[in-house]
Order: C-alpha cells, then structure tokens, then sequence
C-alpha cells in the first residue's frame, strides 16, 4: 500500500488511546450535560495541541476552509458522542461507532475513488450486524412469540448519528492530511478550538458556563487525561492519513473496542462476557475492510 512502518505505528498508537478515550469520557461526563463534558473535552485537547500548531505560515492559514465545516460538523457529532458514553454502557454503545469506517467506504469510495470490493462489502454487513448485536435483549416489549426485543434506546441512537457525522468530516480530515508538510497540526488545534467554542456558546445561551468551571475543577485529573488522549489520538489519525487511505486508517479504529471492553470490565464490572463475540465480528469485519481484494465490476479504482 505504500504506507511507511511509522504511519502503521502511528495508527495504532491511536488505537490504543482511543480505546482509553472512551472509558475516561464515561468517567468524565457522567452525571453532567453532555455540552459541559463536550467543552472540556475539546477544550483540552486544543491546550494540549496549542505549542504543537506553532509556528504558522500564513499559507497555513487555508486549512480554516477545511477547519471551520469540519470542527461545526464535529461539535454536533461530539455532543453525540460524550451524551451516548454519559447515558450507556461503554462495552455496548462504542461498537456502534465502528459504523462510521462503514460509512467511511462508502464515502471514500465516492469522493477519493477508493476501492470498492466484495470482502468491503461483507466486512460492511459484519460490522453493522455485530455491533447491532451487541445491544442487550429485554425490557416491557415483546416481539414475536414473546421474545424480548432488542433495546435501542437514546445512547445507541445517539452513536450512530456520531458514526454518520463522523465519517463525512473524515472526507475533510483526509483532504488536509494531504496539504503541506506540518498542517496537520494546526489543523486538528483549529477544528479541537472551533469544536470548543461552539459547546462554550451553547452553555453561554443557556446560561450554564459556571457548570463547566466546575465540571473541570471537580474533575481535573480525568479532564486532562481525556482532553489528552482525544487530541492525541485526532492527531494521529490526521497524521496517518498522510500516507494512509481513509478507507483504512477509520476503520482500524475498531480495534480499540477490545480495549474499552477490558477496560470497562475491570473499571466498570460491565457485563462484557456476552458481548466479546460480537465485538470480535466487528473486528474481523474490520480485517475485510482492511484486506479487501479485487474492486467490484464497475467500482472506481483506486
């Protein structure tokens, strides 16, 4: 593919602390408005990302064309995303965002020419089937010959919008992780500072900043920690997309359910036993993503 070891490397570092992302995020935002923990957790990861986007170039300043669509995008796709971990159970509501490398190749395949293949298509279908059934049966509703239906409630609804809205400021991120040398950088600090400005003025218009003063003050070591990994592991991702396809570097993202299962079994006792083999369809839907074959008579090539 082209792809140098280091941007491999690079991937799955992210990986790694995306996987840890979502468990701090849990911790972080529970109990609190999701645009309070939405705030600071973008608001934090800008400050990390602060002396890494300087110096700049005044060519550099072009990027906000791709920045400013992607980070308002982004705010509402986060708001999702930080409201969903706040309402849910992490081993039950994160696969749901593998849906966004589904969606990913679909739009890759669109935009970028990317490839489309038969083992895509399947890792697609295994992905969405695995994650769906990774939601938990029961409740007052019956279905047919009274069996319990699936539960999808706001969480999981919640995440999938994330998945849908991430993947179409993917598009972006992969059009500026091709700009010049360095941009990345600046890049993921401006759509992180943008992200964080738009949650401050909702809470501004619903006169809640105090709430997240006292969100970060009450919480300050799992602020830093989640602000950290969320603007560590963006920037990775941009960084990676340099040299890998978008249709690659999203998906791999699934990987780190693993670790948010664990990590939310050992943290959170969740009951994840029931749920390790469909979070493994999602992965081996992701290794067909990954190690699709030949296109699909009439596909764009890549």
């Amino acid at each position: 593919m082209g792809a140098s070891a280091g941007a491999w490397a690079i991937l799955a570092l992210r990986v790694l602390l995306v996987g840890v992302e979502r468990v701090l995020l849990r911790a972080f935002g529970a109990g609190r408005a999701p645009e309070e923990a939405a705030a600071a957790f973008f608001g934090v990861g800008a400050l990390v990302l602060l002396p890494f986007a300087a110096p700049w170039t005044r060519g550099d300043w072009s990027l906000l064309r791709l920045a400013a669509p992607s980070g308002l995008i982004y705010a509402g796709a986060y708001w999702l995303y930080v409201s969903a971990f706040s309402r849910g159970e992490v081993s039950a509501v994160a696969p749901l965002g593998a849906l966004s490398g589904v969606f990913v190749v679909w739009l890759a395949s669109v935009f970028y020419d990317e490839p489309l293949s038969w083992p895509v298509l399947l890792g697609a279908g295994l992905i969405s089937a695995s994650a769906i059934g990774l939601q938990p049966t029961g409740g007052s509703e019956q279905g047919a010959a009274g069996r319990p239906r699936r539960r999808w409630g706001t969480a999981e609804w919640q995440m999938t919008g994330y998945a849908l809205l991430t993947a179409l400021t993917r598009m972006l991120d992969r059009a500026a992780a091709r700009g010049a040398p360095g941009s990345a950088t600046l890049y993921a600090w401006a759509v992180f500072t943008i992200v964080a400005l738009c949650q401050c003025a909702l809470l501004a218009a619903r006169g809640r900043l105090r709430g997240l003063g006292e969100l970060v003050a009450g919480r300050p070591w799992i602020a830093l920690a989640a602000g950290t990994c969320n603007g560590g592991s963006f920037l990775l991702l941009v960084v990676a997309m340099a040299s890998l396809p978008v249709s690659l570097a999203e998906p791999l993202t699934a990987c780190s359910l693993l670790v948010s299962a664990a990590i939310a079994w050992l943290a959170f006792r969740e009951p994840v036993r029931a749920r390790w083999l469909p979070t493994l369809g999602v992965i081996a839907g992701t290794w067909l993503l990954v190690a699709g074959g030949s296109p699909l008579p009439g596909s764009p090539q890549g």
